[in-house]
């Protein structure tokens, strides 16, 4: 049944669709005709919507409610594993500056000759064994420390014009509220609206 009313509306909107690609709008009478086949392929089109929002409504009632009974679940899930990940990530970095340190006061005592080098570089390699192994593997699983990079900005006021991006929602309710912007103008647009 669903099939045929879908091979009824294809036929319908085909007819419309070549008259569309052959329309030519000289006259009055001519924008009349356009208006009736503008209205009628949206009829067909609300056909369309009526027919697919049969099955995708359920779908999508089905789907809200199937996420909203796991949220609090994988909520809680993602703030652990969350908490988990940053006490690790504090942990390797306070063992490594630790150590940063360590090597620095080794390497001011060889300066200072304090320190043969031998020595230095024995305590140096007695220092490496410290550190966070590069994975941790257990039964359950197992993390390796990846090093990325990011990005902060720290003066706003510093960064070029060329990486500012311009707040088109806020630009476009103000200028259109009335507000004078340079830069911006607010032009008016004749477009027609289809009644069916």
């Amino acid at each position: 049944m669903a099939k045929t009313k879908e091979l009824t509306l294809q036929k319908e909107l085909s007819t419309y669709e070549t008259a569309a690609n052959a329309l030519i709008i000289k006259t009055n009478e001519d924008l009349t005709n356009a208006v009736s086949m503008l209205s009628n392929i949206g009829k067909v089109l609300d056909k369309v919507t009526e027919e697919k929002e049969k099955v995708t409504k359920p779908l999508n009632e089905v789907l809200k409610a199937e996420r909203a009974r796991w949220k609090p679940i994988e909520t809680a899930c993602e703030t652990a594993m969350e908490s988990i990940n940053k006490k690790m990530s504090a942990f390797r970095n306070a063992v490594e500056a630790a150590i940063r340190l360590k090597e620095a006061a080794i390497e001011k005592k060889v300066e200072n000759g304090q320190l043969s080098a031998t020595t230095a570089s024995r305590k140096l390699e007695t220092l490496e064994t410290g550190r966070p192994q590069a994975s941790v593997s257990t039964t359950a699983g197992r993390i390796v420390w990846r090093t990325g990079k990011k990005v902060e900005i720290v003066d706003i006021n510093l960064i070029p014009k060329a990486y500012w991006l311009p707040n088109e929602v806020l630009i476009r309710k103000d200028a259109l509220a009335g507000t004078v912007i340079p830069g911006v103008r607010v032009v008016e647009e004749t477009t027609p609206a289809n009644f069916r």
